[in-house]
């Protein structure tokens, strides 16, 4: 509990926004990624009163992660999106509230946290460097 305290001030602090964060969601259990798959699939064939934008599907034959992206404003914002929390029409995220909560899998987030002369150029670099590696389940590889 002490850890979740420490990453919800963290989040919460100043010190994460406005500076360029990669971060990635990964399983604990590699086999948990075909279930996680199913969940997904079937909350998007259910028929839902708002239509909030989803994560693309990737069907990655080996995933090993859930999800790879980056923050430039407020970290604490788009993990909520993630979570479920909120979220907007025009913002893609996870959503793991509206199909994964009955899920036991254990999820790993990770975050790199650069100085704020990084550019959007090189932070789009390593993203897509990270997303080729893991080929994440869910979500875009970023660029044009």
């Amino acid at each position: 509990m002490a850890f979740c305290d420490t990453f919800v001030a963290w989040l919460s602090s100043e010190r994460t926004n406005r500076l360029p964060i990669l971060y990635s969601f990964r399983l604990q259990d590699a086999s948990e990624y075909a279930r996680l798959e199913e969940a997904f699939l079937s909350y998007l064939a259910t028929p839902r009163e708002t239509s909030l934008s989803n994560c693309r599907l990737n069907h990655p034959e080996e995933a090993d992660a859930l999800y790879v992206g980056t923050s430039r404003t407020s970290l604490r914002k788009r993990i909520s999106e993630h979570l479920g929390r909120t979220g907007s029409r025009a913002t893609a995220a996870l959503r793991l509230r509206d199909w994964a909560a009955g899920s036991t899998a254990t999820v790993n987030f990770t975050a790199w946290v650069f100085q704020p002369e990084l550019t959007p150029i090189e932070l789009e670099a390593l993203e897509q460097q990270l997303w080729d590696e893991l080929h994440p389940l869910l979500g875009k590889r970023s660029g044009r």
